[in-house]
């Protein structure tokens, strides 16, 4: 039987947020690590998750060492590992087949190890959030001659455009007329305002 240790690694700003695991699995010389995020989760649900996804890696039973900074979750693997769980829910049960199928010991382990852990589980969830985020189109400021008043100092309008500068001049001199456009800069960037001339 071989002996295999996973460290696993959670993070989770707070419950019913969106959390993010890591599992570093050692066997002898061999290291794999797996991470990955939940939505709207708890610190259980996502230690069923990671420890379900590095469960399913194992072809043999192995003697396993798993490890991490959680009481709550140590208690968990505790008792899934040692019968059968009467729930419904899926998650939990799968789990418990898959430990009952090693001989499992749950403890704290190497703090470096955990630390790995924990700091890729960091970096994962930071990744996801900021693939999230929403691209922000350029916003570009400009100035119309005032038909009535062209010697009038006109005030700086708003446009929101996903194309570069170049290409929002001319959706402007298409909108107002070729000789309303005064300038046009990126939004408050005065210094790089580009005068236009009447075309």
């Amino acid at each position: 039987m071989i002996e295999a240790s996973i460290y696993l690694g959670l993070v989770l700003p707070g419950a019913g947020a969106t959390g993010a695991w890591s599992a570093i699995l050692i066997a002898g010389t061999h290291e794999k690590c797996l991470s990955g995020t939940v939505a709207n989760t708890t610190e259980p649900a996502l230690a069923i998750t990671g420890l379900t996804a590095a469960l399913d890696l194992f072809k043999e039973p192995a003697r396993l060492s798993i490890c991490t900074r959680s009481s709550e979750v140590i208690t968990l693997v505790e008792r899934l590992a040692e019968s059968a769980v009467e729930t419904r829910n899926e998650a939990k049960c799968r789990l418990s087949t898959l430990l009952r199928a090693h001989e499992v010991l749950a403890e704290v382990g190497d703090e470096e190890l955990l630390g790995r852990a924990q700091a890729i589980a960091h970096q994962e969830l930071a990744t996801m959030q900021t693939q999230a985020q929403p691209k922000r189109c350029p916003a570009y400021e400009y100035q119309l001659v005032d038909e009535h008043l062209p010697t009038a100092s006109p005030s700086w309008l708003v446009m929101i455009s996903q194309d570069p500068i170049d290409e929002a001049a001319r959706e402007l001199r298409l909108r107002f007329g070729p000789k309303r456009v005064r300038a046009i800069r990126p939004m408050g960037r005065p210094d790089e305002a580009i005068s236009l001339k009447p075309s």
